[in-house]
C-alpha cells in the first residue's frame, strides 16, 4: 500500500504543496551546477568518491531503483554490477539526468525517471535493491521517504546508503567545520558558485549520526546489516533489509 501517514483535509493540500516548492528548489540548484557537478565532487573528495560508490554498488542485486542519483554516477555502477539486471535512476533534476545520459555508457539495461523520494512512481514489492548516495538529507520528509522506498522494496530486499553523516566526535566535528567551510568558497574560487555548496554544507552538520540514522531505519522496520566508515570516517556505508 502506499504510505497514508500525511495530514488530512486541507492540511494534506498543504502539505504537498510544501514538498512541491522545496523540490522546485532542490532541482533549481541541482540543475544549476549538473555541467560541473561530476567534477567538483571528485576535487572535493580528492578523487575517493569512485572507491565508495564502487564498495556501495557491489551489493546491489536484480531490479535496482537508485534514488537522487543525480548524473548517474551510482546507477552506471550499479548497471556494470553483473548481479543486477536491471537499474532505474530517479531524480528530481532533469538536467542532471540529461547529462547522464550524454556522458556515461552504462553496461545492463536502465532507465531514467524524473521524481521525488516522497513520491516513487512506481508499484509495491518491485525491486531487490534500493540505493540512494549523498541524497537522504535532501528529501524534505524523510520519514515518508523512507516508507515508499519499503514500499516498493521487496521483503528481505537491500536498503543501500552511502552518505556524510555528522560526525561523533568533537574533533572529528572541528575538522568538518573547517572543511565545509572552506567547500562553498572553494567551489566559487574553481566554478564561480558560492550559495549551492553552501546550502550542501550545512546540510551535513544539520543531518543524522550514523547512530540516530541505524535508529530512525530501525522504527522504519529496516535490519541493519552492517555500518562501515570510509577514509577515517568521512563518509559511511549503511547496509540494510526490508522488514514487511
Amino acid at each position: 500500500m502506499y504510505n497514508t501517514n500525511f495530514p488530512q483535509g486541507k492540511d494534506t493540500v498543504r502539505y504537498i504543496q510544501n514538498i512541491l516548492k522545496s523540490r522546485k528548489d532542490i532541482r533549481y540548484l541541482f540543475n544549476s551546477i549538473a555541467d560541473f557537478y561530476e567534477t567538483v565532487n571528485k576535487i572535493l573528495s580528492l578523487g575517493l568518491d569512485g572507491r565508495w560508490r564502487d564498495k556501495v554498488s557491489s551489493f546491489a542485486e536484480g531490479v535496482t531503483l537508485d534514488i537522487a542519483c543525480g548524473t548517474g554516477e551510482m546507477t552506471y555502477r550499479i548497471s556494470c554490477n553483473s548481479k543486477v539486471n536491471y537499474v532505474i535512476g530517479l531524480d528530481v533534476s532533469d538536467k542532471m539526468i540529461r547529462w547522464g545520459l550524454k556522458n556515461k555508457n552504462f553496461c545492463s539495461r536502465f532507465n531514467f525517471v524524473v521524481g521525488a523520494g516522497e513520491f516513487l512512481p512506481f508499484k509495491d514489492n518491485t525491486f531487490d535493491s534500493v540505493s540512494v548516495a549523498f541524497g537522504i538529507r535532501n528529501f524534505e520528509d524523510r520519514a515518508s521517504a523512507l516508507q515508499e522506498i519499503k514500499r516498493v522494496l521487496k521483503n528481505n530486499g537491500y536498503f543501500l546508503i552511502l552518505d556524510t553523516f555528522r560526525p561523533k566526535s568533537k574533533t572529528l566535528t572541528i575538522l568538518y567545520k573547517v572543511y565545509l567551510y572552506a567547500i562553498p568558497h572553494i567551489t566559487k574560487f574553481l566554478v564561480g558558485r558560492f550559495e549551492e555548496y553552501l546550502y550542501m554544507s550545512k546540510s551535513i552538520l544539520n543531518y543524522m549520526t550514523t547512530d540516530e540514522f541505524a535508529e530512525f531505519l530501525s522504527k522504519n522496520d529496516f535490519f541493519i546489516e552492517k555500518i562501515s566508515d570510509m577514509t577515517f570516517g568521512i563518509v559511511s556505508f549503511v547496509l540494510a533489509r526490508n522488514r514487511k
